[in-house]
C-alpha cells in the first residue's frame, strides 16, 4: 500500500526529485514519531499481557493523539 501511494499519490515528487525529502519530513513529524512511539508501547503491553482486550480504533486514536511519553531522570 505504501509503495502504491508513492507510485500514484507523489509521482509528481517522485518525477521532480522531492520524493526523499517528502518522505524525511513525515518520517520526523511530531504526530509521525508520537503514533510510531504509542504504537510500539502497545505492541509491548499486548506481548507481555495477551488478556488485554484491543480497544476500538477510535479509543486507540484518542490515546495516541494525547500520548506522551514520560521524561526519563
Amino acid at each position: 500500500m505504501f509503495n502504491w501511494g508513492k507510485d500514484h499519490v507523489l509521482s509528481q515528487e517522485k518525477k521532480e526529485g522531492w520524493l526523499r525529502c517528502v518522505l524525511r519530513q513525515a518520517e520526523i513529524h511530531p504526530r509521525h514519531v508520537r503514533l510510531a512511539k504509542f504504537s510500539a508501547l502497545c505492541s509491548k503491553s499486548r506481548l507481555e499481557n495477551t488478556a488485554l482486550p484491543c480497544p476500538s480504533l477510535r479509543q486507540w486514536r484518542s490515546a495516541a493523539e494525547n500520548y506522551v511519553r514520560a521524561s526519563r531522570k
